[in-house]
């Protein structure tokens, strides 16, 4: 059995994780990760790295092998629920699982989105799509995908 520490990341993890419908906004899809910086991501061994709207305007998600989530990245949505802004709060905390992960294209693509995602600055979804802005003007396309 894993550590205390271990199960107690795991489980808060999970509750980050689960969609919401009652806050507005894209909180009740999970949002795949289909292309960045122009150009379409690889896949491989794992699911491409994908991004929650999670309760409390938080974000969640992976990098396609290690998950994320926490308070440190937070959204906000206009009253029409299809765009919004990403911030970063400083004092918030980001924790992630860490498992041995590949050092394939997929894997790389996950890991540069969430790197970017340090940065982000908004958020627009339109026609089953939505698309993440970044402070360096770069963006990132996601498409929904049903939960697991």
């Amino acid at each position: 059995m894993p550590p205390l520490h271990h199960r107690i990341v795991v489980v808060a993890l999970a509750a980050s994780a689960q969609p919401t419908e009652s806050r507005g906004g894209p909180a009740t899809t999970r949002w795949m990760l289909s292309e960045i910086d122009g150009r379409p991501v690889a896949t491989g061994r794992f699911d491409a790295a994908h991004l929650v709207f999670g309760p409390d305007r938080q974000i969640g998600g992976s990098a396609g092998c290690s998950s994320f989530g926490g308070n440190r990245i937070r959204w906000s949505t206009d009253r029409t629920g299809t765009r919004g802004t990403l911030t970063v709060d400083p004092k918030g905390s980001m924790f992630w699982t860490t498992i041995r992960c590949d050092d394939s294209p997929a894997d790389r693509d996950g890991t540069l989105f969430w790197d970017k995602m340090r940065r982000p600055r908004s958020w627009a979804a339109s026609a089953g799509r939505l698309t993440i802005t970044f402070a360096d003007g770069s963006t990132a396309r996601l498409v929904p995908r049903s939960p697991r």
